[in-house]
């Protein structure tokens, strides 16, 4: 797997585009019941999925503060998105964490591929 895009890094001009454009709908997908699909469309191709990931194994190279605020910053623009991503991101910190090199590589490589990990598990129906 390979990265098609480069990451979208924190506090960047890029980053605030997006975070306009996804905001720019919300209000009309949380009335009208629309999944955001084009808006985590949108967020797979910025690579902000990879935020945290650091720049030199292909992502954003986000610190805690940096994600915590750009987390915050895509809450306001649409809380469901932000909600959406709490399994992802919880998975982006385990590979960064994992301590096996074979396991965090695959990881890694899942990520830089922008593959966007999800629970599904606990959804009911």
């Amino acid at each position: 797997m390979t990265t098609t895009t480069s990451a979208t890094r924190p506090r960047s001009p890029e980053l605030a585009a997006l975070l306009l454009k996804i905001a720019e709908g919300a209000e009309q997908r949380e009335r009208e019941l629309i999944p955001p699909r084009e808006a985590i469309g949108w967020i797979k191709e910025a690579g902000l999925g990879r935020l945290r990931v650091p720049v030199s194994e292909g992502g954003g190279g986000a610190n805690l503060q940096e994600f915590f605020e750009t987390l915050i910053a895509l809450a306001e623009a649409d809380s469901n998105i932000a909600h959406i991503l709490r399994t992802h991101y919880w998975f982006v910190e385990q590979q960064l964490q994992n301590a096996d090199p074979v396991l965090r590589a695959r990881g890694l490589a899942l990520l830089n591929a922008n593959a966007l990990v999800g629970n599904a598990i606990s959804e009911q129906g």
